[in-house]
């Protein structure tokens, strides 16, 4: 039996490491745990590469001192465990981050305001591959993610 937590649980704990991510090499494995390597993404109305939004989020979040994520709600259309031992299905959600940016140990110079609305597809990767091979590992990842966003920059 596994411990993982359920699938709307786990999209939301898998954006907020991303969100909270203050360094880059923790951004970017929180972002590879979070979305597929050829994850679909539409930002907005328009297709976007999976890397396009990466870079995006990388230019409102960067450099950034401290984050504050809240999720009011989020609902799922569960898929598993049928299709395997992790709950997969499509949630749907909002959030709202507060990213306060400016430089490690220097005096912030602007808050931005990340708003989102989302749908996010979360399957099983038979990709990804824990290593070293392990028998209780969470290869959950958005396959589809489908946003709407809009980002309030306040200079300090």
């Amino acid at each position: 039996m596994s411990l993982a937590p359920p699938v709307a649980a786990w999209v939301q704990n898998a954006l907020s490491e991303i969100l909270n991510a203050t360094m880059q090499p923790a951004f970017d494995r929180a972002f590879d745990a979070c979305f597929a390597a050829d994850a679909a993404v539409v930002r907005n109305g328009a297709p976007v590469p999976r890397d396009a939004y990466k870079t995006a989020l990388q230019d409102i979040k960067f450099p950034q001192q401290t984050a504050a994520v809240q999720f009011p709600g989020a609902v799922s259309a569960r898929e598993g465990p049928g299709r395997g031992p992790l709950e997969t299905g499509i949630v749907g959600g909002f959030f709202e981050a507060q990213l306060r940016q400016g430089e490690p140990g220097g005096r912030p110079w602007q808050l931005n305001i990340l708003t989102t609305s989302f749908i996010a597809n979360v399957d099983s990767d038979a990709s990804v591959v824990p290593d070293p091979p392990i028998t209780d590992f969470d290869a959950r990842r958005i396959s589809k993610f489908t946003i709407v966003d809009r980002v309030r920059v306040i200079p300090f």
